[in-house]
């Protein structure tokens, strides 16, 4: 995959972003993605991306089962419920996960 920019003539100095490629692409846990940026002097830079690492599962039994887990799509990390009545999750101000019950 490859993003480009077209300079006008418009900007005849300084320096600009020609490209930006993916140069490197790791679909694994905890993998690094190496982004290349061409400059127009013809200089490049690479910036690693790491991938977030895939944890193994927990649950926890509380009038039905919470199952955590990391979305191999999106890296996200999921819960999952199998009770019959939802629980009561909220966010506080600190972004901590609280289950009232």
């Amino acid at each position: 995959m490859q993003y480009g920019n077209i300079i006008p003539t418009i900007y005849p100095t300084g320096v600009f972003i020609q490209s930006i490629e993916q140069t490197k692409t790791s679909n694994e846990s905890g993998g690094e993605n190496v982004f290349t940026a061409t400059l127009t002097n013809h200089t490049q830079h690479h910036f690693v991306v790491k991938n977030g690492k895939t944890g193994t599962g927990a649950t926890v039994e509380a009038a039905g089962l919470f199952g955590f887990y990391i979305d191999g799509n999106t890296g996200d990390l999921m819960l999952s419920y199998s009770g019959n009545v939802a629980p009561n999750l909220t966010l506080n101000a600190n972004g901590e996960l609280i289950y009232t019950f």
